[in-house]
């Protein structure tokens, strides 16, 4: 009877993680596309209100990933619990499937990231020396490079 047990509680931990690497692909995909590349020209030419809000949003964004995470961080662990025992099969590719969520999920993170650095360093640079963010910056298309 304890094998039959066994038996289905993997069975139940394999549906689990099915169900969140589904729920988290899905998740990823939405948060990937509502995250813009980031362009630095851009930030230029918006008014303090916009880069504000922008930077309120990504705040949010962050915080959603973050949380997102610690699901993702969980799914890892029961899947390497679950490749260390010599008797289950990963019919599914769960494991391979966690991992590259991790990296997608790592992705979409630094981009958030790297939005929220951008538009605080807008903000201060205003504060700071009370210039036009968009006078320090020009952007030379020929080369493609940020110029100041």
């Amino acid at each position: 009877r304890s094998k039959n047990s066994y038996s289905e509680l993997l069975s139940s931990a394999k549906l689990d993680i099915e169900y969140g690497v589904a729920y988290l692909q899905d998740w990823v995909e939405e948060t990937d596309e509502n995250i813009e590349q980031v362009k630095i020209y851009r930030v230029a030419k918006w008014s303090r209100s916009q880069r504000e809000k922008r930077l309120s949003r990504y705040k949010d964004i962050l915080a959603d990933i973050e949380a997102h995470g610690e699901i993702l961080k969980l799914l890892l662990s029961i899947c390497e619990t679950l490749t260390e025992d010599d008797t289950i099969d990963d019919d599914n590719h769960a494991v391979r499937k966690v991992r590259y969520l991790e990296t997608v999920w790592h992705q979409v993170w630094l981009r958030a990231l790297e939005w929220e650095c951008l538009l605080e360093q807008s903000g201060e640079r205003e504060i700071d020396e009370g210039d036009d963010f968009e006078a320090d910056y020009s952007f030379d298309s020929g080369e493609g490079i940020l110029k100041r």
